[in-house]
């Protein structure tokens, strides 16, 4: 049997058969636009919430965790010490908020071999870069106002010197001001439950249903260590900037200061 002829379209039929070709491409542009979009709107939406700290962040780690933050801090860290793991969370594509808390520790590599201020300065605006990058919400979080110096007495001044993080020099809230001017979207101050007035005290009244007269009066709780900074009325053993130990009692302050940062 023989196959039948192929016969051209009529020339009267062409500029019809053009008009539906570009038609047709019109439909299947708007087509793959509508899959592209399908597939977007398939990409689970960012939820994780992670929060980069020192030893403040790191004391307070189970009660963050309970609301749901995914901790990432070491006692006498810096910036600069988490910026790799920035970018390695940032890159996931699933966070969709950082809390970052640095009190101004000097004590790594990354940051004794530069000026201390100019350096906070550079790394929190890094660090809010690389968040923005991803369109990641970021916050930064004050600490609370630890003891001033001249407060202290000569044998704590010189704990404080060999052992402890930053205290209320000018330079703590030099560090908190070049943190807070980084471009962040939000700003957390933990000061009004645990140093009201940004003014350091040792104990705070008791709250609702909590542990009262924690190594204090009744009706008040232990708010700080003894190194005046850290929020374990027990902790004693620091090294570097590092808490060593787990807290013994029950710390009030620990919980205000997760209590704030969610509510930031």
């Amino acid at each position: 049997m023989r196959a039948a002829a192929v016969r051209p379209l009529p020339r009267s039929t062409w500029r019809c058969t053009a008009g539906l070709s570009r038609t047709c491409g019109g439909w299947l542009l708007a087509a793959l636009l509508v899959c592209a979009g399908a597939v977007t709107a398939c990409t689970p939406a960012p939820t994780r919430v992670l929060m980069f700290g020192d030893s403040i962040t790191m004391e307070s780690q189970h009660q963050l965790s309970a609301h749901g933050i995914e901790v990432h801090a070491f006692g006498g860290t810096a910036i600069c010490d988490w910026l790799a793991a920035m970018r390695t969370q940032a890159a996931t594509g699933s966070v969709r908020k950082v809390y970052l808390e640095f009190v101004g520790n000097r004590f790594t590599a990354c940051i004794t071999s530069r000026p201390e201020l100019a350096a906070y300065a550079s790394d929190a605006v890094t660090a809010v870069a690389i968040w923005r990058a991803h369109h990641v919400r970021v916050v930064w979080v004050r600490p609370p106002e630890p003891r001033p110096v001249a407060a202290a007495s000569l044998a704590r001044r010189q704990l404080v010197a060999a052992n402890a993080e930053l205290l209320a020099t000018p330079s703590f809230d030099e560090v908190q001001t070049a943190e807070q001017q980084a471009g962040a979207d939000a700003y957390v101050d933990t000061d009004p439950l645990i140093a009201p007035g940004r003014v350091f005290t040792p104990t705070v009244p008791c709250r609702g249903s909590e542990p009262c007269a924690v190594l204090a009066p009744a009706g008040f709780d232990a708010a700080r260590s003894s190194d005046g900074v850290h929020l374990c009325p027990t902790t004693s053993g620091i090294i570097n900037g590092v808490v060593t130990g787990v807290c013994t009692v029950y710390a009030t302050s620990e919980q205000r200061f997760a209590d704030q940062v969610t509510n930031g």
